[in-house]
């Protein structure tokens, strides 16, 4: 199998003790390993919107807001801005294709997002 420590080269490697856990010996920075704080599924945004941020009450009398979400275009094209502006398709950052997840960090760059398009899909983690 190409890519595994074959001749044990490195028996403490990351690389090798996955292979013996049987794991993926390849780490995703897409897939926050935090607290699910909530989601929102098939949402329209036909006009323009922001997200809506969830705070995860699962710790208790804790609260965590939520800082990291992945946003998905399922209708079609989502148009996407930082700046307050209202997205369009002749005014936008970014530019999402339906079928396509777009992640966000930071509650700064949470409270700051705009969508438009057709519906999308948010996860959000804390």
């Amino acid at each position: 199998m190409a890519g595994i420590d074959i001749e044990n080269k490195f028996p403490n490697s990351y690389m090798a003790r996955a292979a013996k856990m049987g794991e993926s010996r390849f780490v995703s920075d897409d897939t926050p390993s935090r607290i699910l704080a909530g989601e929102q599924n098939n949402v329209s945004i036909a006009a323009a919107v922001g997200l809506t941020v969830p705070v995860n009450t699962a710790a208790g009398a804790l609260s965590f807001p939520a800082t990291y979400a992945i946003v998905t275009a399922v209708g079609g094209t989502m148009f996407v801005t930082y700046d307050g502006t209202t997205p369009s398709n002749v005014n936008f950052g970014i530019s999402v294709a339906a079928g396509t997840s777009l992640p966000v960090q930071g509650a700064q760059a949470l409270a700051a997002i705009k969508m438009q398009g057709t519906t999308m899909s948010v996860t959000y983690w804390s």
